[in-house]
């Protein structure tokens, strides 16, 4: 059964947009078949079985980016995820699951209707930095977030499954349509350090360090920074003006988004305190939504 429908390229902008809004509105709750719970329970567990990592191609990369660009505009592409080795999928009437059909490192997807302007979330490294997928689901549970994202493997599985860093990446072509087709969207990427190295390399305390992956910071990062120190989630810190290290500027997603002129990126460094902190007090994490959201 088709689920959506296809969306000219010819049309402008602004009218794909409404289109694509309408293909999600138009869905009624009968297509819902699984709530998110299952979708957490199912195909984000706390563990993956070892081995089966398979790097992306850029010809696979090219050809996902366009899907997801074609997904976000509301067209109706399950056969081109299934070419691409996803099943395209509706966990309930307002959301829509990309997820591998065979688990080989590409990333878990979930994505709501857009509006201009969405907020897209990705944990590109759940399994190592401790507890920033929970966030991640959490922030989406939430609401306001229009994307999120999540990596499918460890990322030290092998030399090219860190899917922050290689190139090509599956986040990279999911950021990549994300600024194609909403240049003034947010992209924050959620990563995780250890404090207590940090202290005993005499590193500045910090609980959140904020950067757009550059060495001169964002419009956007300078105001959200202003937002997370009044939202009074612990030390706040910005790179490289107020902490020369974790500002994400080898970061391959930031650096592709950056190039096609977008703006939106953010790479955003917490501690293990803060991250048990956002999922034990629901008031902290609706502060971290708040600025977040805009």
């Amino acid at each position: 059964m088709r689920i959506g429908m296809r969306v000219d390229r010819s049309l402008p902008t602004t009218m794909r947009l409404v289109l694509g809004i309408a293909f999600w509105l138009a869905v009624t709750p009968a297509a819902a078949s699984a709530p998110l719970d299952a979708v957490w329970a199912r195909w984000l567990p706390e563990t993956v079985r070892p081995g089966g990592f398979m790097p992306l191609s850029q010809p696979d990369s090219d050809r996902m980016e366009l899907a997801f660009r074609d997904t976000l505009n509301g067209a109706d592409n399950q056969q081109a995820w299934m070419r691409l080795g996803f099943a395209l999928e509706r966990p309930d009437s307002a959301t829509l699951l990309i997820r591998e059909r065979d688990n080989q490192g590409r990333g878990l997807y979930l994505l709501r209707p857009r509006q201009a302007g969405g907020l897209f979330i990705q944990a590109p490294h759940r399994f190592f930095d401790h507890l920033t997928g929970e966030i991640t689901q959490r922030l989406f549970e939430r609401g306001g977030v229009t994307g999120a994202s999540w990596n499918t493997r460890h990322r030290h599985e092998t030399e090219n499954s860190d899917l922050a860093h290689v190139d090509p990446s599956p986040f990279t072509a999911f950021g990549r349509a994300i600024a194609a087709t909403d240049p003034n969207a947010r992209i924050v990427q959620l990563h995780g350090f250890n404090e207590l190295k940090r202290s005993r390399e005499g590193k500045e305390p910090a609980d959140l360090i904020i950067s757009s992956g550059t060495k001169q910071p964002s419009a956007l990062v300078r105001i959200l920074a202003n937002c997370l120190r009044k939202a009074q989630l612990g030390t706040v810190r910005l790179y490289p003006t107020e902490v020369d290290h974790l500002g994400g500027t080898t970061n391959v997603t930031g650096r592709a988004v950056r190039a096609m002129g977008f703006s939106g990126f953010v790479h955003i460094e917490t501690s293990h305190a803060l991250r048990k902190k956002l999922l034990a007090d629901p008031e902290a994490l609706d502060r971290l939504a708040t600025c977040l959201t805009g």
